[in-house]
């Protein structure tokens, strides 16, 4: 029987890294290709990105990378597939493809890339497979769904949408061809969840603007807003602000200031030259006429936010009379940071306004209503919710079933990398590929493993203890030239821990006198192993902490 495969290869157990492949018999499509941002468990990691391998062994079956829009989420590995996966082309709208030359330039892939351009209106035939889009609303220009036209019925992926309808700067969503292409038969959508336990309908970001405005117009002195630098209709609104209530903008922060560049590259945001400042003209403007548009509303600790808190910004001291506002709602596990920054930045006498005090942020990921009225729109046969941690799916299919529109039975509730095999008739979950996310750190790619994380723990929690011993290679058999030394950081006080670093001394010497083994190589080898395994047992004994050991064995 004719079959569609959906394979999930990111984004279904985590908020980022999102990516999508389907595949109709030799042919394989991939929807995005995002970062995610890494956990606390994920010591020195950057970030992750969706594993390629089963992408990377069937490569000569792809025929495109097709992007919904360009967050980071759905665009920040693309350098990184791109390379691995042979330069398939990458299909996305003129502001996506923008944010896309930027990761590839910085990959130093660009030259190789094969890019084309794409808009709501563009139709992709490939074999049997024919690739259109319909335009969302989000928090970023040219947002779209797709919708993948195969012999089994028709794929719907929503991408990350809400119905806005009083949009800034940016068309609404495209109700009719969405109502259209559902009116015609879906096989199967697949929805964004990231608000599922949010109920009614998401704010309008026109409304946010307005509030904005009211409390920025009655601002004597300078006002600092950290939001998202993705989230380019709140940038709009600022601007626009700025405009009306003659400030001038400083920006700061890369990203910020890369974001901007790119929405004024393209008319997103237009604005004269004269409205945006530098650091040499920053102090001769008054402060009723200063807007600052900064990184850091998640406490970062090197965003440029954090930076003023701690009075380590190069160009920008907070004092009295500043307003802060934190335009942005907190990434879950960011909570500590926020708040040392609030409390950081009230000491130095400026007034913070947070989502907590004003409502002055709206998501740009639809509610509960919304996401119930894509359904309805669509009306599939299938039903997966995509994008969201697994509760968040598993709330998404209990909204879908309150429609009528779907059978709890007609619901898919993906794992990472599970193969959904989809016919005209039914569906199963035929198998699985390798999808633990692969891990960066720094220029390194897939480099850091379990082990390399266990190490980074261990380190972070008990320090380190590093024992070196000289062995005198001209006598038989092997001597110490020298007592052992030992070296400790992060583990213990050295200068009030003498008589323990000491007894690590000993038992390294004593157990290399115990070791009958003639061969250099063994004899080193065995004496590691078992120096390790005796000191973690002694000093978790006598310390109740297991530090990282190395042993270092040196001939001389």
């Amino acid at each position: 029987m004719d079959k569609i495969q959906i394979i999930p290869l990111g984004g279904v157990e985590e908020i980022g890294i999102n990516c999508t492949a389907i595949r109709y018999q030799d042919q394989i499509i991939v929807i995005d290709a995002g970062l995610g941002f890494a956990d606390v468990e994920h010591l020195g990691v950057d970030y992750l990105i969706p594993n390629y391998e089963y992408l990377q062994e069937n490569k000569r079956l792809i025929t495109g990378i097709f992007i919904t829009h360009g967050h980071l989420d759905h665009i920040g590995a693309i350098e990184h597939f791109v390379k691995a996966l042979d330069f398939p082309k990458i299909y996305a709208t003129p502001f996506a493809m923008e944010l896309i030359k930027n990761r590839l330039s910085e990959g130093k892939v660009i030259d190789r890339s094969k890019l084309e351009l794409i808009n709501p209106d563009s139709v992709i035939k490939q074999g049997p497979l024919t690739i259109e889009f319909f335009r969302v609303t989000h928090s970023i220009p040219e947002a779209m769904g797709v919708i993948v036209h195969t012999p089994v019925g028709k794929v719907v992926h929503s991408g990350d949408f809400k119905f806005d309808h009083s949009p800034l700067n940016e068309k609404g969503s495209d109700y009719l061809k969405i109502a259209q292409t559902g009116a015609s038969g879906v096989r199967i959508l697949l929805s964004d969840s990231t608000n599922a336990f949010r109920p009614g309908h998401s704010i309008s970001e026109s409304e946010i603007m307005h509030k904005l405005e009211s409390v920025i117009r009655g601002v004597e002195g300078r006002v600092i807003v950290a939001t998202f630098a993705s989230l380019i209709t709140r940038l709009y609104a600022l601007v626009e602000i700025a405009k009306k209530l003659n400030r001038k903008v400083y920006i700061t922060g890369r990203s910020m200031q890369q974001s901007i560049e790119t929405a004024r590259k393209l008319n997103y945001i237009q604005a004269r030259d004269d409205l945006f400042i530098d650091n040499r003209n920053l102090k001769n403007i008054p402060d009723n006429q200063v807007m600052v548009l900064a990184t850091g509303s998640q406490g970062e600790t090197m965003a440029a936010l954090s930076k003023m808190a701690r009075g380590e910004h190069r160009d920008i001291k907070i004092r009295k009379g500043d307003l802060v506002m934190l335009s942005s709602s907190i990434i879950p596990g960011n909570d500590a940071l926020v708040q040392a920054l609030i409390d950081d930045i009230s000491q130095l006498g400026a007034k913070i306004i947070n989502q907590d005090i004003m409502n002055i942020h709206t998501s740009g990921h639809g509610f509960i209503e919304d996401q119930k009225l894509m359904v309805h729109l669509v009306r599939p046969q299938l039903f997966m919710p995509v994008h969201g941690y697994q509760y968040f799916l598993r709330k998404h299919g209990e909204s879908a079933v309150e429609t009528s529109v779907v059978k709890g039975g007609d619901v898919i509730i993906p794992k990472r990398g599970d193969i959904i095999e989809v016919t005209a008739t039914g569906w199963r979950i035929a198998g699985k590929v390798k999808n633990q996310p692969i891990l960066i750190s720094g220029t390194g790619v897939g480099d850091v493993g379990t082990i390399v994380l266990q190490d980074r723990e261990r380190l972070a929690a008990n320090g380190v203890v590093l024992v070196n011993l000289f062995v005198d290679r001209t006598k038989n058999p092997l001597r110490l030239q020298k007592s052992p030394s030992v070296i400790s950081r992060g583990f213990v006080y050295v200068k009030e821990n003498h008589e323990l670093l000491q007894k690590i001394a000993v038992e390294a010497e004593k157990l290399f006198y115990e070791v009958n083994e003639p061969e250099y190589e063994k004899f080193t080898f065995k004496v590691r192993a078992d120096l390790e395994k005796k000191l973690n047992s002694m000093l978790f004994n006598l310390t109740g902490r297991e530090p990282l050991i190395l042993i270092n064995i040196e001939s001389v």
